[in-house]
C-alpha cells in the first residue's frame, strides 16, 4: 500500500513503515518482484485488449 501524501492535511499522521510519496511511484521500486511480474503481466493482457 502507498499514500500519496502531497495534499494531506497537517494533522493527519501516518505511521512511518508504509511508503508515503508526493506524487506517483515507480512500481519496479516498492513491489516485489513477483506482485510487480503479475502487474506487467496484466498490463501486457489489458494492452492486447484481454481485460
Amino acid at each position: 500500500m502507498s499514500i500519496y501524501v502531497s495534499e494531506a492535511m497537517p494533522w493527519v499522521t501516518l505511521p512511518t513503515d508504509i511508503p508515503q510519496f508526493a506524487t506517483n511511484s515507480n512500481p519496479a521500486e516498492v513491489l516485489p518482484p513477483d506482485r510487480l511480474a503479475r502487474l506487467m503481466a496484466m498490463a501486457a493482457r489489458r494492452k492486447a485488449g484481454e481485460g
